[in-house]
């Protein structure tokens, strides 16, 4: 076995008091370990790179100290016990790697990194709507490893898009998102892939028709908002094909996330629009007034959100089981934050 530190793990808030020592490892309260003793644990954590035997380590230190090297063995081993260290003789993380941040935060929840890496990298998402949420959905899953996408959207690129829609450009004005969004994956990174259908839903059966003709989908994200029962059709979609799906959107200062629905055996804490609510001719009126409307937004709300979102659903491909979001919205004011750390002028 040849230890070595964790990655996640910086050590940081070093104080001495004589021959005791003081410091913090781990950045966040959830992994966080305070140590006070003896400095050889810095010595030890050191040692710990990875490159020798925890014999050879305890042995060395024996020579050079006041522990013999049982106690020292006892200690390391301790670490071990507390996830601090682990054996490099099984795969690390490669720092240079493209994904080594990602896989580093894996690390830091207790799960296998490499293993964990696999699983998000070989899911595919549905994206409905490549406006705001949608460009920000597809970056963020993308910059976390998840190697293929699917957009469906029909607009074409407006200068008001400019203000959120992050992936596009001023040169590429009056062009179809699906194409652009296409573009900017093959430029992010070359071992990613875009599917881009340009077409406007209409129906359940619409999206049914995608969901049967793609290979196998295992997310829908929907941020679309037009048609009025685009959440109905989704819905509809997904719980017949049995592919689980999450909304996210915005008005103002407030940012919404939810339902992500997995299990459609359940009762959905949210009232799903009925598709049927009004008849073709008003409905199309109804569209027609709201698409005369300018929705209020600022790009952080939107950043801020689709982030939200899109930890959620990598939350769910690792398994995790607290997930905010599952059969349930929940709404962001973001002027309503706590505050947990505050620095104070001096007296």
């Amino acid at each position: 076995m040849k230890p070595k530190v964790k990655r996640h793990y910086f050590m940081y808030d070093y104080k001495k008091r004589g021959k005791q020592i003081k410091f913090l490892m781990g950045s966040s309260p959830k992994n966080r370990f305070e140590f006070e003793g003896n400095e050889i644990i810095i010595d030890i954590l050191n040692k710990c790179d990875g490159s020798k035997d925890i014999e050879l380590i305890a042995e060395e230190l024996s020579l050079i100290s006041e522990f013999d090297k049982n106690d020292l063995l006892e200690t390391i081993e301790d670490l071990m016990n507390k996830n601090i260290l682990f054996d490099a003789t099984q795969r690390d993380i490669d720092k240079t790697s493209r994904y080594s941040r990602q896989q580093s935060f894996l690390s830091s929840l207790g799960v296998d990194e490499h293993l964990m890496l696999e699983q998000i990298q070989n899911r595919t998402i549905l994206l409905i709507g490549m406006g705001g949420i949608g460009c920000w959905v597809l970056a963020n899953l993308a910059s976390c490893g998840i190697k293929k996408f699917v957009g469906i959207d029909n607009d074409v690129l407006e200068i008001s898009n400019l203000s959120r829609q992050i992936i596009y450009q001023e040169r590429d004005l009056g062009k179809y998102k699906v194409d652009l969004a296409k573009k900017w994956v093959s430029n992010y990174n070359s071992d990613l892939e875009f599917i881009n259908i340009k077409a406007r839903i209409n129906s359940t059966e619409d999206v049914l028709g995608y969901l049967d003709s793609l290979d196998s989908i295992d997310m829908v994200v929907l941020s679309a908002d037009s048609p009025s029962c685009m959440l109905s059709y989704v819905h509809n979609a997904c719980k017949k094909k049995n592919i689980p799906y999450i909304q996210a959107g915005y008005i103002d200062e407030v940012g919404s996330c939810g339902p992500l629905v997995t299990d459609f055996s359940t009762n959905v804490a949210l009232t799903v629009p009925n598709e049927e609510k009004a008849e073709k001719s008003t409905q199309e009126k109804i569209d027609n007034i709201n698409s005369q409307q300018i929705t209020p937004v600022l790009c952080p709300v939107v950043a801020l959100v689709s982030s939200y979102a899109s930890k959620q659903i990598i939350k769910y491909f690792l398994g995790c089981k607290d997930i905010k979001v599952l059969n349930k919205r929940i709404y962001f004011n973001f002027d309503d934050t706590e505050t947990i750390f505050e620095f104070k002028k001096e007296e």
